[in-house]
């Protein structure tokens, strides 16, 4: 895939399509950190003066014959949604944003340590239940996969709590991670590959995230009432 091509394509329609009305258009996720394979989305990021369902349905239509159309995803909003939106979830948003048009601060001020604690610990709770709930229930290699996934996240969300640095990159991250959470991206990237695991490996990564997760919300659920 022509990357470059393919944004100009896009960005040529969204211009013709909302004119003035865009405030913000960047891309996010594998793409936008040069880490995408085959099975990888295009996550573009709009912000628009304000959005109707037409302006949904508009868009659609403007995106539905393009090439590589199932892998097209992302987020889509108006200036006053994503100005309120739960800082928590502006985290990781606003640090994997590469820019194509306008600037997130214009709407969003750079998110601080504050906004990595919450990341912290919404991330972990939702891992940990996920990870419990798929044990119980599911014992699912694809879900499995998924919460190693998120849990990437939750660690570049850990790891600027104690540095201030934001480790966009999965080289990045790895090289600054500690044990158990190389451990979980190596089990993350192997799941990537093949999502069969043997009963033993399907619980000890689960154990493990089980583990990790529980120690994320303990200690970083006591720090967000400092910011209360």
């Amino acid at each position: 895939m022509d990357l470059e091509k393919w944004l100009k394509e896009y960005e040529e329609k969204i211009k013709g399509l909302f004119h003035s009305r865009i405030l913000f258009l960047g891309l996010q996720g594998s793409y936008s950190r040069g880490e995408a394979d085959e099975n990888s989305d295009i996550d573009v990021v709009l912000i628009l003066d304000q959005v109707t369902a037409d302006d949904l349905k508009q868009y659609r239509k403007a995106i539905d014959h393009m090439d590589y159309r199932e892998k097209i995803c992302g987020f889509v909003a108006g200036e006053k949604e994503i100005s309120g939106w739960e800082r928590a979830d502006l985290f990781q948003f606003y640090y994997d944003t590469v820019p194509i048009i306008g600037s997130l601060d214009y709407f969003v001020p750079a998110p601080g340590r504050e906004e990595a604690v919450r990341a912290v610990v919404a991330g972990a709770c939702g891992i940990y239940h996920g990870a419990s709930h798929n044990f119980l229930h599911g014992q699912s290699g694809a879900v499995l996969n998924g919460l190693c996934k998120t849990a990437a996240f939750v660690m570049r969300a850990r790891l600027f709590c104690e540095t201030g640095t934001f480790f966009r990159t999965r080289a990045e991250l790895y090289a600054a991670a500690d044990k158990t959470e190389r451990e979980l991206l190596d089990a993350g990237q192997r799941l990537k590959s093949d999502e069969t695991l043997l009963k033993a490996e399907f619980e000890t990564i689960t154990q493990t995230l089980l583990s990790w997760t529980s120690e994320m919300v303990q200690k970083y659920s006591k720090q967000v009432g400092k910011y209360i």
